[in-house]
């Protein structure tokens, strides 16, 4: 018996599709009212922009330019008779539950001097990939 050559080659199919990304058209702003409240007694000095930093970067700049647009603070003292920082005429306290919603969630609350209730729910993924790898 002789031995038979066995020869292989590409089919001659097409070429596999390029996915396509669909455009970021998320749009989102956040805010944040952060009331911080540090040392006992009077404080020595002032705060100005230069010296309050997000992410280790300042909030005005050496060169006097603000580094985040639309930041407002205050500066207390720690005197007994100043004012109170307008805007913060409350306490909040935020409580994760950090629980996957598959069904009702139902959670009371008890403390009768509260006047509001705010709830937070996040989305950790908000897009869908299809079976051609389109998203």
């Amino acid at each position: 018996m002789a031995n038979q050559l066995i020869r292989g080659s590409k089919g001659g199919g097409e070429s596999p599709r390029t996915p396509v990304e669909s455009p970021d058209s998320l749009q989102s702003t956040s805010y944040a009212k952060i009331l911080l409240a540090l040392g006992e007694g009077e404080f020595a000095g002032g705060l100005d922009g230069t010296n309050i930093f997000l992410d280790n970067t300042p909030i005005i700049g050496p060169d006097g330019q603000a580094n985040f647009q639309g930041v407002k603070w205050e500066f207390r003292p720690g005197t007994p008779h100043q004012d109170y920082i307008k805007g913060m005429p409350a306490v909040e306290n935020d409580i994760t539950v950090g629980t996957e919603l598959t069904e009702s969630w139902v959670r009371s609350v008890t403390n009768t001097q509260l006047s509001a209730v705010r709830l937070r729910l996040s989305c950790p993924q908000l897009q869908e990939q299809k079976d051609d790898g389109d998203t």
